[in-house]
């Protein structure tokens, strides 16, 4: 088929459009490509580089408890269906009556909170002609705005009300006296301004306002988790358990008999750039190697974690090094009758432990001998008040 020369124009015309638009087309589909592998490739990047922690936030009333010898409340009291408030309906007849309970108040998330407000806090003018209020911790601080509850942790609160002591006749009224009262806090998230809500470490100062190797440092909540201290300066302070960790992560008499390890995990991994820093000399220090390859390390972490439900901030729970126990005393040092664990090894086959004479010796891995286990609890300095 042949076409005239006005044909063959149009029809070279249209060939260099359809040409132009996919050449255009083109273009913009290398631009989009770009840009969309551009948009992949930070997004995978953000994914691969940025940890989001798995918060969640959950404080909530349980476990209310009435004292024993308190009136009975009337039907509607208790703890609210969403765990938020506490309401008491009463009838109070006779002098010297009262209603108590304690309730945990529990931040059972991982976000640490504070108390915003307190409602429930007063009684009305005329209530408080005839009735003692209270609503405190059970160490007798009193509930208030600003208070501190760290994720996964729990206070106890105690609420007392009860008829005035020395009311005359002529003061008591006619009629039976109805009160009713809702008792709620509101939290919001932990900041700067808070305020413990008790002091969780006490110390035993060998020297008034300054912290000494030596002091015993005592939990309030726990008498029987005591620590001597080992180090201390402005920012950190260093704490070695008195007694030894029983099987249940606790202070205790009944020592949980363990080893270092039964193999050599660290050979061939000491060295300055290697897994574990120091040197077999012990210049500048010997290789510590307390981590997850040791036979004590989940003993440690859980006894961490119940160092944790006591409102304490905690840095590290560890096994003590070669370095740390140098220079203190026979008093501090003495172990147990099978001594314990350090985490700081001689060699490839020598890790040191104290003996029970309070001496920094040696054990031979291959022999797997049991010792106890005393562990290093570092806290910032702001915590021993």
């Amino acid at each position: 088929m042949k076409f005239n020369n006005g044909v063959r124009k149009k029809h070279i015309r249209r060939r260099a459009i359809k040409n132009r638009l996919i050449l255009v087309v083109a273009v913009f589909f290398v631009m989009f490509v770009g840009i969309g592998y551009a948009y992949v490739k930070r997004t995978l990047n953000i994914n691969n580089n940025t940890k989001i922690s798995n918060l969640s936030w959950d404080v909530h009333f349980e476990n209310l408890n009435v004292t024993e010898g308190s009136i009975e409340p009337s039907d509607g009291s208790g703890i609210s269906q969403d765990k938020m408030s506490i309401t008491s309906s009463l009838d109070f007849k006779n002098e010297g009556e009262f209603y108590e309970y304690t309730v945990d108040v529990v931040n059972n998330g991982t976000i640490n909170a504070k108390t915003e407000s307190v409602e429930g806090l007063t009684l009305t003018e005329e209530q408080a002609k005839y009735f003692d209020y209270t609503a405190t911790y059970s160490d007798g601080v009193a509930v208030a705005n600003n208070q501190f509850l760290k994720g996964k942790t729990k206070e106890t609160i105690k609420v007392r009300i009860a008829m005035k002591d020395g009311l005359s006749i002529t003061d008591l009224p006619t009629t039976a006296l109805d009160i009713k009262f809702t008792f709620k806090l509101n939290y919001v998230q932990a900041n700067d301004e808070i305020v413990r809500v008790r002091i969780p470490l006490v110390v035993e100062r060998q020297n008034e306002g300054t912290i000494t190797v030596g002091d015993v440092v005592t939990l309030s909540s726990n008498t029987s988790e005591q620590f001597y201290v080992i180090s201390s300066d402005s920012e950190t302070t260093k704490l070695l358990s008195k007694k030894y960790l029983t099987s249940d992560s606790v202070q205790g008499d009944d020592s949980s008999l363990n080893y270092l390890s039964d193999t050599s995990y660290w050979k061939d991994k000491v060295g300055a750039e290697l897994t574990y820093s120091g040197s077999y000399t012990g210049t500048p220090n010997y290789p510590y190697v307390f981590d997850k390859n040791s036979s004590v390390y989940n003993l440690v972490k859980r006894y961490k974690d119940k160092l944790a439900d006591y409102s304490i901030v905690i840095n590290d729970v560890k096994l003590p090094s070669y370095e740390e126990l140098q220079g203190l005393s026979s008093d501090i040092l003495t172990g147990s009758t099978n001594g314990y664990i350090t985490g700081s090894v001689l060699d490839d086959d020598n890790y040191y432990i104290v003996n029970n004479s309070g001496v920094v010796t040696t054990a031979v891995v291959s022999e797997n001998n049991t010792y106890a286990v005393r562990p290093v609890v570092i806290i910032p300095t702001t915590e021993l008040r």
